[in-house]
């Protein structure tokens, strides 16, 4: 979770760590709003929802690190996994893109919940979990896929405006940590609008 933190530090001055710090600061506000439980994260195997992923287990461990857990990455890993990971069913999804899904929540520890298409699986989340954000990977410019009336959290739709910021991000990451207790004070809210 770190490597994501670090890159973005190192690499302050590009527009792809502005657009995806911005991005962070959605994610920043939505823990800080949400108990973790009420969000959740939209993962179809996709750039953009995989940036929204890596950025998502960043804002973790900054919650983490916040709250001065005594083990952060451990305490990043079970935040995260209280957020709820969902993929919206589509016909014709590519093999290969299930089993990248299934192979990176099997990584982190995630529990992959599969849903109805977009509108009926959203209005399930709502009515039946108790979902009051989603973090989804959407660009500005992509079909709003929202239900009307209804607030997105879209962290991608920023690092995602006129860069690719996932062919930016650092290639490999490293395998999860054992995991432990989490604290459930929240931070601060991030400085400025996201």
């Amino acid at each position: 979770m770190a490597d994501v933190l670090t890159w973005l530090e190192e690499n302050s001055a590009t527009e792809a760590a502005g657009l995806a710090t911005r991005s962070l600061g959605v994610i920043d506000s939505a823990l800080h709003v949400y108990k973790p439980e009420e969000v959740c994260f939209s993962f179809n195997g996709g750039k953009d929802s995989t940036v929204v992923f890596h950025l998502l287990r960043a804002a973790c461990l900054r919650r983490a690190r916040a709250d001065e857990a005594a083990d952060p990455e451990a305490a990043a890993a079970a935040l995260l996994r209280r957020v709820r990971t969902v993929y919206f069913e589509v016909e014709d999804n590519f093999p290969e893109v299930e089993a990248f899904m299934e192979e990176t929540c099997a990584a982190y520890g995630l529990s992959l919940v599969r849903l109805p298409p977009f509108k009926a699986g959203l209005m399930e989340l709502i009515e039946r979990h108790g979902i009051r954000a989603v973090l989804i990977g959407t660009r500005q410019n992509d079909p709003d896929g929202g239900e009307p009336g209804r607030a997105r959290e879209r962290p991608a739709a920023e690092a995602a405006k006129t860069t690719n910021a996932a062919a930016s991000l650092p290639p490999r990451l490293p395998p999860p940590r054992p995991q432990s207790g989490l604290s459930t004070s929240a931070p601060p809210p991030p400085a400025g609008p996201p």
